[in-house]
């Protein structure tokens, strides 16, 4: 069994209850990071990355694994990088990863809400009491919520960061087809955890959903509650009845499978 090499350090806000269940997480490995292949190239792309625990227990399981860490909530994606700081996980550019040259774990850290396409905006909310108001001044606030517009990005344009940083074919370049540099990171896990943003990015994958060259593994949750239409607190709307067949037609596809009592997939 791999093990972690040292202690880990995390960060979170009061009332968070990530802390609480890191341990029974960790014994449990419910993405299999343990089995992440231990040499280069390597990469792990969370998105859902929360406060970046299950980053940080990437980065220093497996030395020199490459990870994108995607995160919809400003505040979460700020403790993404201070628990990469606390852990010492550097922390570089996307367009930078595959170049990366030190012996060591790196990721990189977006705030961005994923959907089927990207280039978009959307409002996320957090709740505040009337004490945190003062500090959050500079934002939009509404009845005790705060309020940030987020950029978005799509599962396909994640999956770009593997190709090759060469000077001459930069990301633009690449977006309009000028340039096709090969691949310099292989994928080794994709992890999916978005309270509901899987309806609509996942089938939007198409049949690059079921390359297991490109993807070998997947991971993640399906939020049947956002499916179905009960309240677990999210922020994505109740899917739709296509979202939900093209959803579970994709998964099926790749042979994965879940059920109304197992959230878990991973394929």
């Amino acid at each position: 069994m791999r093990n972690l090499p040292r202690r880990v350090q995390l960060a979170s806000l009061v009332g968070d209850r990530t802390i609480s269940r890191i341990r029974g997480e960790y014994r449990s490995d419910p993405y299999r990071l343990r089995k992440l292949p231990a040499t280069l190239p390597g990469l792990y792309i969370d998105v859902g990355a929360n406060i970046g625990d299950m980053v940080v227990f990437a980065g220093l399981m497996v030395p020199q694994i490459r990870i994108i860490a995607v995160e919809a909530m400003p505040h979460l994606a700020w403790l993404v990088r201070y628990n990469l700081f606390l852990n010492g996980i550097d922390e570089v550019a996307c367009d930078a990863l595959s170049s990366y040259k030190r012996p060591r774990s790196a990721a990189c850290v977006l705030n961005r809400a994923v959907d089927k396409e990207g280039g978009n905006h959307v409002r996320m909310s957090l709740r505040v009491n009337d004490s945190q108001l003062a500090t959050v001044s500079n934002k939009q606030t509404v009845a005790g919520r705060i309020y940030s517009s987020v950029p978005t990005i799509s599962l396909a344009q994640l999956l770009e960061y593997r190709l090759g940083a060469d000077p001459a074919c930069g990301f633009l370049r690449r977006r309009i087809g000028l340039c096709l540099p090969k691949p310099a990171l292989q994928v080794s896990l994709l992890k999916v955890d978005c309270e509901g943003c899987e309806f609509e990015a996942i089938p939007a994958l198409g049949n690059a959903f079921q390359n297991r060259t490109l993807i070998p593994r997947f991971a993640g949750e399906v939020h049947h509650s956002i499916a179905f239409g009960s309240t677990m607190g999210s922020q994505h709307d109740k899917a739709s009845e296509g979202a939900t067949r093209a959803l579970f037609a994709a998964l099926s596809a790749r042979g994965c499978s879940t059920t109304l009592k197992k959230w878990e997939v991973n394929c």
